[in-house]
């Protein structure tokens, strides 16, 4: 699941190519589904998507209503929980595999951007 958001972040950032085709061929990235869901940015988020092709003005605005939307921090808080769980469960493993799985986490998990505020999810 981590690494599928995190994917869901890079294709979003790659709206000639990767973006694009998840709204032709996929299911959008989750900052945009989030964002979907506030009605304040719903009308501007759904107007970029209609468009055919995404001018680099047009994925700024996107990103701007995502923002406002607070879906970035609804997804790093999303991801905090999981990395949690995750390294929780790492603990559990047996010792030879333990350091293996945790380098793989730290690696899949991108760190929080330290201008987004978010408090640990319980």
């Amino acid at each position: 699941m981590l690494v599928i958001l995190r994917d869901d972040v890079e294709d979003l950032l790659d709206f000639e190519v990767e973006l694009r085709s998840r709204k032709k061929d996929e299911s959008l990235p989750t900052p945009i589904l989030y964002a979907l869901e506030n009605e304040e940015v719903k009308a501007g988020v759904t107007a970029v998507l209609r468009k055919g092709q995404i001018n680099e003005g047009d994925a700024e605005a996107l990103i701007s209503l995502i923002s406002k939307a607070k879906g970035f921090e609804r997804l790093w808080k999303f991801f905090d929980r999981l990395g949690t769980q995750a390294a929780h469960e790492v603990e559990n493993f047996d010792e030879k595999w333990k350091m293996a799985f945790k380098l793989i986490l730290r690696a899949v998990v991108p760190p929080i951007p330290k201008d987004l505020v978010v408090r640990r999810c319980s």
